[in-house]
């Protein structure tokens, strides 16, 4: 349950930070580096950053970008199985 508060919160962050950075685009103004949406995306943002670029066409056409992304989305894929595993192996100790 923690970490579906802690991806909830850091999406919430991150969707607004991509929707911010695509008006700066729009009005050529100062943008968010890319290295930072990564960073956002990394830290549990990926599901608000995802929303993001579909609801407002922000870094979808750029493929290093998006493979960058997608890897992110993998990585926590994998966390999510790990935690799985690790408290299947707990409940099965405690029986």
């Amino acid at each position: 349950m923690i970490y579906i508060g802690w991806i909830l919160i850091v999406s919430l962050g991150t969707f607004f930070i991509y929707v911010a950075d695509k008006r700066s685009a729009q009005r050529g103004r100062w943008r968010v580096p890319e290295a930072t949406l990564h960073i956002w995306a990394v830290l549990g943002g990926w599901p608000g950053a995802w929303i993001a670029q579909r609801m407002v066409r922000h870094k979808t056409r750029k493929l290093s970008f998006q493979i960058a992304f997608y890897l992110t989305i993998v990585l926590h894929a994998l966390i999510v199985v790990l935690i799985g595993f690790l408290y299947f192996k707990m409940i099965e100790q405690q029986t």
